[in-house]
């Protein structure tokens, strides 16, 4: 599955370099819903994978379109349906919109913020492009948001989803912000998007939970995925793959329903929490990283020890020192 990321990664580049540039592709019986320009430099292929698609995808959008003479001056269609009208021009001017980024411990999915449209009187406009036209349930994308994440809220699998939602590729990089998905039609068959109690009276589990599980946690109010992962020394990766129901944001724990916070042979955290992953299981010393701080302070402050010493008893640490945790501790002595 994809997107078994809240928080999410950088949103498509493509999209802050969206304008209106006064070349506006040609396009004979196309409804374009969303044109842009792209970036120096891009060939079709990497214009078309940016956006998602194949340029067997794009030239449909584009009947004159011409690899051969890609350029970053005219504007092409990347999202919108064939017709047997006659020829049409867009000019509908695309807005540039923001970056977000999101720290998570796993892959995270693109959550792209879609170019603006006038929505009708419907309680569920705007609707991603194609979606199931006999739709009777819709989900509005947050930031953060996965298809699993989704699929997994609304007890869906991933084939209803993506026959509800073809517009959405495979690798779930392209829904939009603030629009809405499709998540159930007349007559389909889905699971509880919360499980039923258990005869034996036990309170129930999140889905998809370890199967070889053997200490739980209830769920209570004011719980938090990083509150459960302190309380039961555990790590954050440690306690998605134990239930990789709950997504990036940590947005859906079900109130008095049970997770996972152990299985058999798992070694649980040593020192305070919590703790950036992968820290030496010897760890003696420990700090907290601070809002903007860097490896050198830190290193500084722990008595000048070197970069080296500190990427190997902090692991997850990259050589550029890009990815440290506000709030998470470090290791710094051993």
């Amino acid at each position: 599955m994809y997107g078994k990321s809240a928080l999410a990664l950088a949103l498509l580049p493509e999209l802050l370099a969206a304008r209106s540039i006064g070349n506006t592709f040609s396009r004979r019986g196309v409804d374009c819903s969303f044109s842009t320009a792209p970036s120096t430099g891009d060939t079709c292929e990497a214009f078309a994978d940016s956006w998602g698609i194949a340029v067997d995808d794009l030239k449909p959008l584009n009947p004159d379109l011409d690899c051969s003479k890609f350029d970053d001056e005219t504007e092409y269609c990347v999202s919108g349906e064939a017709n047997d009208d006659e020829s049409t021009k867009t000019t509908t001017t695309s807005t540039a919109a923001e970056t977000t980024t999101a720290v998570t411990t796993s892959s995270s999915t693109k959550t792209t913020e879609a170019p603006s449209t006038t929505s009708s009187a419907s309680d569920h406009e705007p609707t991603q492009t194609g979606l199931s036209e006999n739709c009777d349930k819709f989900h509005k994308v947050v930031d953060g948001d996965s298809c699993d994440a989704i699929e997994a809220s609304a007890g869906i699998t991933h084939s209803q989803f993506s026959k509800w939602n073809p517009y959405i590729n495979d690798k779930c990089s392209n829904i939009w912000l603030d629009y809405y998905v499709c998540i159930h039609v007349p007559g389909a068959t889905t699971t509880s998007a919360a499980p039923t109690p258990t005869d034996d009276g036990k309170p129930p589990t999140q889905s998809g939970i370890a199967a070889n599980c053997d200490k739980f946690h209830k769920v209570s109010s004011g719980d938090q995925c990083d509150s459960i992962e302190t309380e039961f020394k555990i790590t954050h990766d440690q306690f998605i793959k134990w239930n990789p129901s709950i997504n990036p944001g940590c947005t859906n724990l079900q109130l008095d329903y049970n997770v996972c916070v152990h299985v058999p042979g798992a070694v649980n955290t040593h020192g305070p929490t919590p703790q950036m992953p992968n820290l030496t299981s010897d760890c003696k010393k420990y700090h907290t990283v601070t809002d903007g701080e860097s490896c050198p302070e830190i290193q500084k402050k722990a008595g000048g020890i070197t970069l080296a010493q500190f990427r190997k008893w902090n692991p997850t640490v990259d050589a550029k020192c890009s990815n440290l945790w506000n709030g998470y501790y470090v290791c710094t002595g051993v």
